[in-house]
């Protein structure tokens, strides 16, 4: 269960190794290909970066929680955690994706509600 609580820094760890020796450069040389740089780059703010990376990990702890409760087999739970590495690893192979997501979850539902008022009939209502 516990690798599930760090899993977001494990899989960044093993990803930027893979990367980089797959680039042919030395696995401790410093890069901007780090999750948070990659979503910054495509267009990502700060925060927003913040709230995914937060978002994946606490996903990431509660299949970890709830397969221990569940009492899934340790097999099944390794083989799912590397599978979440894979997913890891994709997302840093294609980050626009994830950028399009979460604006998309992010879109405002509806305009700044407050009642059923617009703009206009808030405005007259309050003289």
């Amino acid at each position: 269960m516990a690798l599930w609580f760090v899993a977001v820094p494990v899989f960044d760890l093993f990803a930027s190794i893979v990367r980089r020796v797959l680039r042919k450069r030395s696995p401790f040389a410093p890069d901007h290909g780090h999750l948070h740089h990659v979503l910054g780059d495509n267009g990502l703010s700060r925060r927003l970066t913040l709230v995914f990376m937060l978002v994946l990990a606490a996903s990431f702890a509660a299949i970890g929680v709830i397969g221990h409760l569940l009492v899934v087999a340790d097999s099944a739970m390794m083989l799912l955690w590397l599978t979440a590495g894979v997913l890891y690893y994709q997302i840093l192979r294609f980050p626009g994706a994830v950028v399009v997501a979460v604006r998309w979850v992010r879109r405002p539902s509806a305009p700044d509600f407050v009642g059923d008022l617009s703009v206009e009939e808030r405005s007259t209502s309050e003289t």
